[in-house]
């Protein structure tokens, strides 16, 4: 209960985001993890909105703040730098740019 009030006051979750087992709370799991997996999260790191950021399970509200002033993030490396949790990458994409070289006039 703790985790899910902490959840509504903290993170903007509203009761309907709360994934129920015969009409009750799951004890025995993180509500933040069933959250993401219900919804089948992927959240691209370099343009998601601080909202965004903190529904991913192992991002918590100083590592979404980190994660907005490193950006761009280029790997899952700079992700580690953040301070984000390895549970976290699941959830996660990191698009990458791909520059391409012109050859045409070789």
């Amino acid at each position: 209960m703790y985790q899910c009030s902490f959840l509504l006051q903290q993170f903007g979750f509203h009761a309907k985001d709360f994934v129920l087992d015969n009409d009750r709370l799951p004890l025995s799991q993180d509500p933040k993890l069933l959250f993401a997996k219900k919804l089948e999260l992927e959240v691209d790191i370099n343009n998601a909105k601080y909202e965004e950021l903190i529904k991913v399970p192992g991002i918590g509200l100083k590592t979404a703040k980190k994660i907005l002033e490193k950006r761009p993030i280029k790997g899952f490396d700079g992700l580690k730098r953040c301070g984000v949790l390895s549970r976290a990458i699941p959830f996660l994409q990191i698009k990458k740019e791909v520059q391409r070289k012109i050859t045409f006039w070789k």
